[in-house]
């Protein structure tokens, strides 16, 4: 069976991070990236330049028991406010 997305979440502006949580039969994986945004000088913008999204880094995380991870431990934790309603997990204060 392969993995099916059931959550994402993002954050930040110049440097940002993904957090995207697959579930495959009773294993969580949480797929944490972190792009850092290019910006382009002003007359670069003339010459049709954009700002880009360029990965700086990938962690992939595989859970079997969530109730019993301490999430404050991972790097993605600010990303989680919505999965623990969603998953049914006791709030955990950030």
């Amino acid at each position: 069976m392969q993995a099916e997305q059931i959550y994402q979440r993002y954050s930040g502006k110049a440097v940002s991070d993904r957090l995207t949580v697959f579930k495959d039969n009773d294993t969580y994986i949480f797929l944490y990236q972190k792009f850092k945004r290019s910006n382009p000088s002003q007359s670069e913008r003339k010459l049709g330049f954009k700002p880009r999204r360029v990965m700086t880094s990938e962690t992939r995380y595989e859970l079997s028991q969530l109730n019993t991870v301490d999430f404050k431990l991972y790097p993605f934790e600010h990303l989680l406010e919505n999965f623990y309603v969603q998953e049914n997990l006791p709030q955990r204060s950030c």
